[in-house]
């Protein structure tokens, strides 16, 4: 930008550019998060260093021991600290009437998120899950603009006290609850008949409304997220005999992950998207009415707001219990709503009981079955050149190693319930059970869907509970 444009920038437009490049120079690389080292016990020095030419920060976990924590972060989630942190600061400069960042004092920033906190405690629980990553993205940008030289020394500053508002958070026990989301926790049955909706509401000859119905059915089948499947091409859905094999490159945490699919009518559903499409051309097309190119995310909004149109009927409230600051308890209404991301919560309560099928009616042992998608990601690797494929066989130990970490009778192996939603992160990217199952569906709810042994009798039968 030369300086005769820079001077019709508005004073907000260039604190926009001024934090755009902090976030830019403080992802030097896109690295996953690591294992963090254990060092010295009570040391509170969170200030950013160097290491290795990547920025680490320390971080104390549940036991109070302080650990090395790599801040390189994915895109996406730098994508998000930007948005909350620009939102944030706008809203402050409006409502004090100032110009500068390093004007905002601890107090203006606290007395905003204590209004957050407020209406948490009046009953508002997905504040919650509104606050804690404003204070991560905080977090990551006052260490950043410490750090880096965007700003000038005089400019520097640091925004709100985080360690204190995170204190005030575990005081008050503002926590964030998973069932609180406004996200339907939908399972296969209900998310047909959302499709079955999208296939007969509106003119039929809408093409773009066509495109959503069969996009929408792909998420079911495949578990996509709307941004996986808008980027799809025809060259990453394959065949193999009576199987299918779909690659999502470089999706959330910038992990590629390829689902493969035996159902008959899904594989063919798969080759109809494919076919006569070129190696390059996006799987599912969007278009304006005048015939010209619709933006990725233009169309994402449209696949939203008829995808909610379609599923209002699965609309319920849902009491979610909530322990107030002063000990009590308390059930709050929440509302939920069937969503696009319902269709990747009703595809992993599906795959969870697809996994115990396999492992069970298929014969088919867990163990055998991670070298056979360790190899299959390997050949993936070598024939699309590319390297973001996760290692399972890592992730399963670190699994293994979760749930025997406090464990004083020695080791224990999985149990199938285990291994079926394992198997279920790795098809919705995320690689990690508690994840799953605080987010998408957990085995019993699988269970219940699909008539399978509940979680205790696998417990019993393992001997971890009597």
């Amino acid at each position: 930008m030369n300086e005769n444009e820079q001077q019709h920038l508005t004073r907000e437009e260039i604190i926009d550019q001024q934090i755009d490049r902090v976030f830019h120079v403080a992802h030097l690389e896109k690295i996953n998060l690591k294992h963090p080292k254990k060092i010295r016990e009570g040391d509170k020095n969170f200030d950013l260093y160097d290491v290795n030419s990547k920025f680490v920060t320390l971080c104390e976990d549940k036991k109070g021991v302080y650990k090395e924590v790599i801040v390189g972060v994915d895109g996406s989630t730098i994508n998000s600290y930007k948005a909350l942190v620009k939102s944030v600061i706008s809203e402050i400069r409006k409502r004090e009437n100032i110009v500068e960042l390093n004007e905002i004092t601890d107090d203006m920033f606290k007395d905003l998120m204590q209004e957050r906190i407020d209406l948490y405690n009046d009953g508002q629980l997905k504040e919650a899950s509104n606050i804690k990553p404003t204070l991560s993205a905080f977090n990551f940008f006052n260490n950043a603009i410490a750090k880096t030289d965007v700003f000038s020394e005089k400019e520097k500053c640091r925004i709100g006290d985080i360690k204190e508002i995170r204190a005030q958070l575990k005081e008050e026990k503002v926590i964030r609850k998973t069932r609180a989301s406004s996200n339907l926790r939908a399972t296969e049955e209900q998310a047909l008949t959302v499709i079955d909706n999208l296939k007969n509401q509106g003119h039929k000859g809408n093409k773009n409304r066509q495109e959503i119905t069969k996009l929408s059915q792909f998420s079911l089948f495949t578990g996509a997220r709307v941004s996986d499947a808008i980027d799809l091409v025809a060259k990453d859905i394959r065949f193999s005999g009576n199987r299918a094999f779909v690659l999502f490159r470089d999706s959330k945490g910038d992990l590629s992950r390829q689902v493969e699919e035996d159902n008959p009518e899904r594989v063919q559903f798969l080759r109809e998207l494919k076919e006569g499409k070129k190696p390059n051309e996006p799987v599912f097309a969007r278009f304006k009415r005048d015939g010209t190119f619709k933006s990725k995310e233009s169309f994402r909004k449209e696949v939203a707001k008829y995808v909610e149109k379609a599923g209002e009927h699965l609309t319920q409230t849902t009491h979610v219990r909530k322990k107030n600051k002063d000990g009590s308890v308390s059930y709050v209404p929440i509302q939920q709503n069937f969503t696009h991301h319902s269709f990747r919560k009703a595809f992993t309560n599906e795959r969870i009981a697809y996994y115990y099928r396999k492992f069970t009616e298929g014969g088919v042992d867990p163990r055998e079955y991670l070298k056979y998608r360790m190899a299959e990601n390997k050949l993936v690797e070598e024939r699309q050149g590319i390297n973001s494929l996760p290692n399972l066989e890592k992730k399963m130990k670190d699994l293994e190693n979760r749930i025997n970490k406090n464990r004083t009778s020695g080791r224990r192996e999985l149990i199938l319930p285990e291994y079926c939603v394992f198997f279920a992160s790795t098809d919705i990217g995320h690689f990690r059970n508690s994840v799953v199952a605080e987010y998408y569906a957990d085995w019993d709810e699988a269970a219940t869907t699909h008539g399978l042994p509940d979680l205790k009798h696998f417990k019993r039968e393992a001997g971890i509970i009597k």
